[in-house]
């Protein structure tokens, strides 16, 4: 950490501060710096990552394992439930592993929108199933995996991002399909996750209930994430 760093944080004082590849070489150089970080601001601050597997790994090889994706473990799940859950909790134990070795406590994972034709190339490696059950099995079991760390898991997008064509990193995506559809179908998975600690809301217009603001900042989306999917924390 610099000194201008250390000085930031100590102004800002965060929950938590989030990890991406360019601050991370190899263990030993990771742990030095989750530990300075605790030294300099406080020992209980959260240490989050993105580590879902595939594509979105910030530990990956080759210091560290490259675990399958979420569409794997999808597609494992049509030859067989019983391998496929039990790949998806062996994935989440792994990686728990990894985090807490090096002294990560809250994971952004995992992913629990579903697949549509026109899910954007950005996430369809990321999401498990079309199927709103498939989803929830797997990712119950990965987050089973994760707590027996233990890691916190992060639930994401809140409330569904599958049905965007768009990457919401580079565009603005949009959706127009009428709320009784999304809470019976994007929306379920995040209803069965409702009592999980933390959610990462989805970066998307939802038009018919907010047409100008994104989830993340949408007053509506939030009360109705609130009271449709029953998210409280």
């Amino acid at each position: 950490l610099s000194q201008s760093e250390v000085s930031i944080l100590k102004e800002i004082n965060p929950y938590g501060l989030i990890l991406f590849t360019r601050k991370i070489d190899n263990k030993l150089q990771l742990k030095k710096l989750i530990n300075e970080v605790k030294e300099n601001l406080r020992e209980d601050i959260h240490i989050l990552i993105d580590q879902e597997g595939g594509k979105v790994q910030r530990l990956d090889i080759p210091h560290w394992t490259r675990y399958p994706s979420y569409r794997e473990i999808g597609e494992l799940y049509v030859k067989s439930a019983k391998a496929a859950n039990r790949l998806s909790y062996t994935i989440g134990r792994l990686i728990s592993n990894d985090l807490v070795y090096v002294g990560i406590d809250i994971n952004c994972a995992p992913c629990v929108d579903i697949r549509h034709l026109n899910t954007s190339s950005i996430l369809v490696e990321r999401i498990f199933s079309s199927e709103a059950n498939i989803v929830y099995q797997l990712a119950n079991e990965m987050i089973r995996g994760f707590q027996q760390g233990p890691i916190v898991p992060i639930i994401k997008h809140m409330p569904g991002h599958g049905r965007s064509s768009l990457d919401s990193h580079i565009e603005l995506p949009t959706i127009d399909d009428p709320i009784e559809e999304l809470i019976y179908h994007d929306f379920d998975p995040f209803i069965k996750f409702n009592s999980m600690p933390i959610a990462m809301t989805a970066h998307i217009i939802f038009k018919k209930q907010d047409p100008l603001n994104v989830v993340t900042h949408s007053k509506i989306m939030i009360n109705l994430i609130r009271k449709k999917i029953g998210f409280k924390n």
